[in-house]
């Protein structure tokens, strides 16, 4: 008789490619199932009902935290997140094995499921979605990635359901940011002016991360990928591990009509009655009690990275994440210019079209140099006209300067936009 009993080999099975027109921020995706699944990467959490912060949690790597947080039961307030142990002093000799073939190039989702099968062997046992999802190299607003404290502090990206600012309605998260998982210590110039060299070829290289909570992905691979990126103020492609967040449940609340995984909702075929669910759908590590401690300072070595005011900041994220699955379109923006002449109170409007406006800016279009115009004729609200007057002078025309000249010689120096004006020539 055998009295040892075999751990069974890891398999990765294909469910289906899943079709992601409703969602702007991912590129395409594929829901995957973890069989036997070693459970090297994982979440480990601890919950606490006296606690404010009802969660602490640790994403694990071979038994080490690589991030560390703490999040409330309040889906719309702000965790707190620290960096880990670092992922360079932790075993990861599946990201060594697979590193040629994600650095050849991306041949669609299906390849790169087949590129990161040993490091999906290490998830727990259970449905992942895995995305091609281009993320933004902060970890916050306009705070570089590779800036992330190695204390527990309060970030406003850490939460599921976010409420933007005078916008009407709340906005379900999505993976956006990049949060750091490497120390600084690592940090080679020479590998990352490779890449810069990289991007700007037109190669784009490509990161691995892995949805943590909220608009953040915990970055496994891609450090000085993502620092090329923020220095040329570009989002990094990122093959992202989407873990299950959420379930729907039918009336009855007997079966489950749906599965969440950071924002994308996948339909259940079949009725899946809740008993049933859990063998198939969890991705829950044993529950064990994370040590929240701080760990060496990340050093700041980037004095010259700032992407402050080129990447959008969370509040616009959900906003964005608003508009629907075809974002900000020219019918979307004539409505919200008609409301701002027709209304009588046309705040939502405002607020959208503020959006859009900084939307188009950093995508370089000359829609924001469009819209600026119809703004300033239409005489709306100060915070409208004074962002038209700065989107305008990123445009470096005859036409554009005579606007300004014109503002210049029939106004002065008491006029509200006369500073921002005036910096045209600075």
């Amino acid at each position: 008789m055998n009295f040892f009993k075999t751990r069974k080999e890891p398999e990765i099975k294909i469910i289906k490619k899943l079709d992601v027109t409703a969602y702007p921020w991912c590129n395409e995706a594929i829901l995957v199932r973890v069989i036997n699944g070693s459970g090297k990467l994982c979440c480990a959490a601890e919950t606490d009902s006296t606690d404010e912060y009802y969660s602490s949690s640790q994403l694990l790597l071979n038994g080490k935290p690589i991030i560390q947080a703490k999040y409330p039961s309040c889906p719309t307030c702000f965790g707190l997140l620290a960096a880990g142990y670092g992922i360079e002093n932790v075993d990861f000799s599946e990201l060594k094995e697979i590193s040629d073939r994600i650095n050849s190039g991306y041949e669609g989702i299906e390849g790169a499921v087949e590129n990161i099968t040993p490091i999906l062997k290490l998830l727990c046992s259970g449905a992942y979605v895995i995305a091609d999802i281009p993320h933004y190299p902060a970890y916050c607003d306009g705070k570089f990635f590779w800036h992330a404290p190695s204390d527990l502090t309060e970030n406003s990206a850490a939460c599921p359901i976010y409420v933007p600012c005078g916008a009407i309605g709340i906005a379900n998260s999505f993976p956006a940011y990049l949060y750091p998982t490497q120390g600084t210590e690592s940090f080679s110039r020479e590998r990352a002016e490779h890449y810069v060299n990289e991007f700007q070829s037109g190669k784009l290289p490509r990161a691995i991360a892995y949805h943590e909570y909220g608009f953040l992905s915990a970055l496994l691979d891609g450090h000085h990928k993502a620092y090329a990126a923020a220095k040329l103020r570009q989002k990094v492609n990122c093959t992202t591990i989407l873990p299950l967040t959420n379930t729907w449940c039918g009336k009855d609340n007997t079966h489950i009509d749906a599965f969440f995984f950071g924002g994308m909702a996948v339909k259940a075929e079949e009725k899946i009655t809740l008993p049933q669910a859990k063998p198939y759908f969890n991705n829950i590590s044993p529950k064990i009690r994370p040590e929240i401690k701080a760990f060496p300072p990340i050093e700041d070595i980037f004095g010259e990275i700032s992407p402050r005011g080129c990447f959008p900041s969370v509040d616009e994220l959900a906003v964005l994440g608003l508009m629907g699955e075809n974002g900000i379109t020219d019918e979307k923006v004539s409505e919200w210019l008609c409301a701002l002449r027709d209304k009588e109170f046309p705040y939502e409007e405002e607020t959208m079209l503020l959006y859009a406006l900084r939307y188009y800016s950093r995508q370089d279009s000359p829609k924001a140099r469009e819209l600026s115009l119809k703004l300033l004729d239409l005489h709306g609200s100060y915070t409208l006209a004074h962002a038209a007057y700065e989107a305008l002078i990123d445009f470096r025309d005859s036409e554009t300067e005579k606007i300004f000249i014109d503002f210049l010689v029939n106004n002065n120096s008491s006029n509200d936009y006369w500073e921002v004006v005036n910096s045209y020539w600075d």
